[in-house]
Formats: structure tokens, sequence, C-alpha cells
């Protein structure tokens, strides 16, 4: 039970649609679904889970973080149009079930403001190691062996990407809805 209090809530920043479409087939397209990592316990862990890509700002905070305290403590921050991808990652999961390859994000200006923000709210120490991220997909510990020419292969198709997101959201796990904070006008 106590690994449930500690990761209660993230934020993140929703794609655009027309955005999801690309990541997922671009996945599609890299990844063969034999690597597919599938959880049965999880449903949020199945795969490629490039359709419902966001970018998670910030992971970890503490069960008496809620939505109105969250909202009072962003309200400065301007709108991030743009995400340009940095690099293509992975790390393994908590307990080393599957890999999972993400789109790094460059920090710009505002997304700093917003971690700054999140970081001053109660949350778990243990993820002050946390790198803004786009999960792209869940890959079997069977693809090892695989994993580097995947990496280069996404690296190749992602790097120097920009993408836009319309707005933010304050998640808990446990609620079947995510919680939007702000929304703004983009250009696309």
């Amino acid at each position: 039970m106590e690994s449930q209090q500690i990761y209660q809530g993230y934020a993140t920043l929703e794609l655009s649609l027309e955005d999801k479409i690309k990541l997922d087939k671009t996945v599609r397209y890299v990844v063969p679904n034999f690597l597919f990592y599938i959880s049965q316990a999880r449903d949020y862990i199945n795969g490629n889970v490039a359709a419902k890509a966001h970018l998670t700002i910030f992971y970890g905070f503490k069960p008496e973080v809620d939505l109105q305290m969250f909202s009072s403590q962003i309200r400065s921050i301007e709108p991030t149009n743009s995400l340009i991808v940095e690099d293509v990652d992975y790390f393994r999961s908590y307990n080393d079930e599957y890999q999972i390859i993400y789109l790094a994000i460059a920090m710009n200006d505002n997304l700093k403001k917003l971690r700054q923000i999140c970081e001053k709210l109660p949350n778990t120490p243990s993820h002050q190691l946390f790198r803004p991220h786009i999960t792209l997909v869940y890959i079997k510990n069977t693809a090892v062996n695989q994993l580097e020419s995947i990496l280069n292969d996404l690296r190749e198709k992602f790097i120097d990407t920009t993408y836009n997101v319309f707005q933010l959201t304050f998640c808990r796990y446990g609620e079947s809805i995510d919680r939007v904070v702000k929304s703004w006008q983009s250009d696309f």
C-alpha cells in the first residue's frame, strides 16, 4: 500500500490529436508488435502508448496535493506551445518487468517554471532525477538485445521534432479522469 500513496499524482501537458496520431504511426513502424510489453495488471501499461501520448512534467505528488492546491500555484504560467525533442532514451520499470522508451524534451523557460512550482508542492524526493518526457512504448525485457537499434531508429525519426501542447492536466492515480487545470489556444 505504501507505493500507492507515494506515487499519488502527476502533472502533464496534453499533445494535439494530430501529434498523437503521428507518434503512434511512427512507433508502430519502428517497433514490432511482438516486442510490446502488455501488463495484465495495469491497463495503462499496454505496449504502444503513443496514441495516448502526453508530456509528463512531474511525477510523485503526495496524496495531500489536490487539484485546488495545484491550480492555485500555476496560475502565472504562460502557455508552452512548443516542445522540442532532445533525445530518445529508456528506463527500466520499477519491478524490472519491461523497458520504457520515451522522448526526452528540451527544457524551456516555461517548463522550468512549471517544474519549480511542482517541486515546491509535497512530493516524493526519490523522483528528483525525474526528467520530463513523453512515453512512447513499453517493451519486453526480452527485447534488450534489440533496444539500441530501436533507440537509434527512433532518434533518427524524432530528435529535433517539435510538438504542440494545448492544456495542462493534473492527474491522480485511482481516479478515472484527469483534471484539466489550464487550457490555451494554439496555432495548430
